[in-house]
């Protein structure tokens, strides 16, 4: 397909149907051809003797051939379109660092006016809710009754941010956490540290006893 791959490189592929021009092309069509044939030689396999290992590694060997050399076709035709989307991007990437900082300098101003609001309109609120209790006892002791009535919960009076301006800048709160206390923290909530692990076992013998409470060493074989 080397014909066809230089083919691709002389045109403009973006404006071409790759999938239709490469499947017009003989090398391709031969190609699939000889997969078809392989595949309904090696289905007739199974591995019992020494000579079904000997057929079967050899179709496992060409079908991993031909996964190489479409993938090295495959890379050398895209790997222009890769360069050149690094190359716009690296561009665009470049002009929010003009104002990236005083983006964020603003943004947390925002965020500092709000908290300090949030703040008041609870001293407030808290301020309204025991003058209102002082009323209500002061009135049940009047009345000679021995519990004041009861008061309803006093909201705190916020604006959002958005009833502030007009340019649809509003503030998003999202659920985070923090660590307090490591030594508190239920096991069900640890992570495991699979690499720490995985060092471990690489110091040791493919059929090694693990060195690790909990952890059974093993090993995976693949054909290659």
């Amino acid at each position: 397909m080397t014909n066809a791959i230089q083919l691709l490189k002389e045109n403009d592929i973006l404006k071409m149907d790759i999938k239709s021009f490469l499947e017009s092309n003989k090398d391709y069509q031969n190609l699939i051809k000889g997969i078809n044939k392989a595949l309904e030689e090696s289905a007739a396999i199974v591995v019992v003797t020494y000579t079904d290992v000997a057929a079967a590694a050899n179709y496992v060997a060409n079908f991993k051939r031909i996964t190489k050399t479409i993938e090295s076709l495959r890379r050398e035709i895209v790997q222009p379109l890769i360069d050149k989307k690094t190359e716009i991007d690296g561009f665009f990437k470049r002009i929010p660092s003009l104002y990236e900082s005083e983006q964020k300098r603003l943004e947390e101003e925002i965020l500092q006016f709000k908290r300090k609001e949030e703040e008041e309109a609870r001293r407030k609120a808290e301020e309204e809710r025991k003058r209102l209790e002082e009323e209500a006892l002061e009135k049940a002791i009047a009345e000679g009754r021995d519990e004041p009535a009861i008061i309803p919960e006093v909201i705190p009076q916020i604006k959002k941010i958005s009833e502030l301006n007009e340019s649809r800048i509003t503030t998003r709160r999202t659920k985070t956490f923090k660590i307090i206390d490591e030594t508190k923290i239920p096991r069900e909530y640890l992570m495991i540290d699979e690499k720490k692990i995985r060092a471990e076992r690489m110091k040791y013998d493919y059929e090694a006893k693990s060195t690790i409470p909990g952890v059974e060493f093993t090993f995976e074989e693949t054909v290659v």
